[in-house]
């Protein structure tokens, strides 16, 4: 079934608000900060520690991006997305239980695998949905990355205020757990599989069709 032209509801919508979510969950790895202060209480790591592991978070984030692009070229993007959703998930939770500053690492750099598909990705899949309007929706995906920051510190400080940071670190990585699943379930990697042109793209063809012939 050919949904190309129905004004009623295009689906490539959907795709932009899920992949401002998913930029969005970005915004917990700023909440270090607000975790730092507890876990400086508790353990007495140096603050010295916040550079040192965002700049390892970064890292990882650097060079697993083209190994996701590459998965992502081989399994479909919705396995990439279910797949970080499960990294940081998990990542995030397990930072809840940890004991030595060797667990904060690994169980930090376990959620920072799942950073580069839900802020590279989306803007890949962005562009195949849309040819008219395609720098508004870009524009919301990328405003996910700086929104994220703004949610997420504030819910952090929130959580850690009235439940602890060990019981706060759980539900943030249910949270993301929950969220990136849905988003990944609702995730299409391009307009054509579920029977949809891009936005716009039925005037590019008409265009096309219509040029006249070069000799």
């Amino acid at each position: 079934m050919d949904r190309a032209n129905n004004p009623k509801f295009f689906y490539g919508w959907v795709i932009a608000i899920c992949s401002f979510i998913s930029a969005s969950s970005y915004g917990f790895f700023f909440s270090l900060g607000v975790f730092f202060k507890p876990l400086q209480s508790e353990f007495g790591w140096s603050a010295g520690l916040i550079s040192t592991i965002h700049s390892l978070h970064l890292a990882v984030m650097v060079l697993t991006i083209p190994i996701i692009g590459r998965m992502t070229d081989r399994y479909g993007s919705k396995k990439m997305f279910l797949l970080s959703a499960l990294f940081m998930g998990v990542g995030f939770s397990l930072c809840g239980i940890v004991k030595e500053l060797w667990h904060f690492y690994v169980f930090y750099l376990l959620a920072s695998l799942g950073v580069g598909a839900t802020t590279a990705l989306p803007t890949s899949i962005v562009q195949k949905w849309f040819v008219k309007k395609k720098g508004l929706a870009l524009g919301i995906v990328v405003s996910g990355i700086g929104a994220g920051p703004l949610f997420a510190a504030p819910l952090a400080n929130y959580l850690i205020s009235h439940y602890g940071w060990r019981t706060s670190y759980f539900i943030i990585g249910a949270l993301l757990w929950i969220v990136l699943t849905l988003v990944a379930l609702a995730m299409v990697d391009k307009p054509e599989d579920i029977g949809f042109r891009p936005l716009g793209g039925e005037e590019l063809h008409s265009t096309l069709d219509v040029e006249p012939q070069k000799a």
